[in-house]
């Protein structure tokens, strides 16, 4: 069974009990019970042209998260390829220009957007991604 709350209209509780594994995947001496916490304020919305063009691809991607290769985000190659991106209002957002979280850092903090990446020299340049819940 799986139970969901939320709280000041920002934060999900999702209770999910051992029912919902089934008896195979539950491992001996593991609770019955995990609590997960998702913040609907964190996230990155990464579009792959400029100016938040939604009518190419684009996606939100919830936070937290880090992917040290942008190959498979959301079912989609990633890589080189994002052009503008809007941060949401609870995430603080790190590009990198390299794989594996190397090369070049760039910061992006809640709520700004930035329409066109090549202001940054980061147009269709960034191969690794991590987005962090919070304040920093």
């Amino acid at each position: 069974m799986k139970f969901s709350y939320m709280l000041n209209g920002a934060l999900a509780l999702t209770f999910i009990t051992g029912v919902a594994y089934g008896q195979e995947n539950m491992v001996a001496g593991a609770s019955d019970m995990e609590m997960q916490v998702v913040d609907k304020n964190c996230w990155v919305e990464l579009y792959e042209d400029t100016d938040f063009d939604v009518d190419d691809p684009h996606v939100r991607v919830a936070g937290p998260f880090q992917s040290s290769t942008l190959e498979d985000v959301a079912g989609q190659n990633w890589n080189n390829e994002i052009e503008s991106l809007i941060v949401g209002p609870n995430a603080m957002v790190y590009a990198y220009e390299d794989p594996d979280f190397s090369g070049t850092e760039v910061a992006f903090v809640a709520n700004q957007r930035n329409s066109d990446l090549a202001d940054l020299d980061l147009s269709d340049d960034i191969e690794s991604l991590k987005i962090n819940c919070g304040k920093d």
